[in-house]
């Protein structure tokens, strides 16, 4: 039967389905890697429609009053120039004012590079902290339209917690300028934590999926192959990234 919100609940107009439910509001909390709240603009979206609101001091409320299916949105928090982008995929909710109560955790891209180039005219290796990017010579480099200035300058970060994502996950760094599209893979090397992985250990090459038209956003998917050597885990001929969102390395699954 459709949903009929009691009295006092989100102000609905629309008839929803039977996964759908009239929602009133949305809230929740930014957090970093501190636990600190961070103010910056946050989105709830799909791939038809976005909610949009600033977070004060980590504190962000949408005013939706609308019939969704919550399960088909996502939370975006936009952190650029000082911080990584973010997805949460929401759950179904049970109330029509929805609490968000993991909070939403942003990468802090405390590390800063050189500018990337829009073109690499030769080989071009850029480093900041613990990552470092080889762009192959001719691969060009799609910016957003807030790219610009310093807000070119390669960025990184470590992801809070991201074994929370995925248990075999050995380390995750955020890159800015997030979002920027490479028109060929770069090569990527990685700095793990001290004893991280054996040298000479086979690891996978992940991204973060950031396209709203992508079943996977918000997931972190396969980019390649490498193997580690001296703390560095470095991807093999072939295997390397293709846009600025997340990279990281985790172990293979066990057959």
């Amino acid at each position: 039967m459709p949903y009929t919100p009691p009295t006092g609940a989100g102000q609905c107009a629309e008839t929803a389905t039977a996964t759908e439910m009239c929602i009133a509001s949305v809230r929740g909390t930014v957090l970093d890697a501190n636990g600190s709240g961070v103010s910056l603009p946050v989105n709830l979206c799909t791939s038809g429609i976005c909610f949009s609101t600033p977070s004060d001091e980590g504190l962000f409320a949408f005013q939706v009053d609308k019939v969704l299916d919550l399960s088909q949105f996502m939370i975006h928090a936009y952190g650029h120039p000082n911080y990584s982008d973010t997805f949460v995929r929401l759950a179904r909710p049970t109330t029509e004012d929805v609490t968000v109560m993991d909070p939403v955790l942003v990468a802090l891209l405390e590390h800063r590079g050189p500018l990337v180039p829009e073109v690499a005219t030769s080989r071009t290796v850029l480093r900041a902290g613990p990552v470092e990017i080889s762009l192959p010579p001719g691969a060009s480099v799609a910016f957003y339209p807030a790219h610009v200035g310093e807000g070119r300058l390669l960025r990184a970060g470590a992801v809070p917690d991201p074994k929370r994502l995925e248990p075999n996950i050995l380390a995750l760094f955020g890159l800015g300028p997030f979002g920027a599209r490479l028109s060929a893979a770069a090569d990527v090397a990685l700095t793990l934590p001290p004893g991280t992985a054996k040298d000479g250990e086979h690891v996978e090459f992940v991204v973060l999926e950031d396209d709203l038209l992508n079943p996977n956003v918000a997931k972190l998917v396969l980019a390649g192959s490498g193997t580690v050597q001296g703390d560095v885990a470095r991807t093999a001929v072939g295997g390397g990234i293709s846009r600025f969102t997340w990279v990281g390395v985790r172990k293979p699954a066990e057959p």
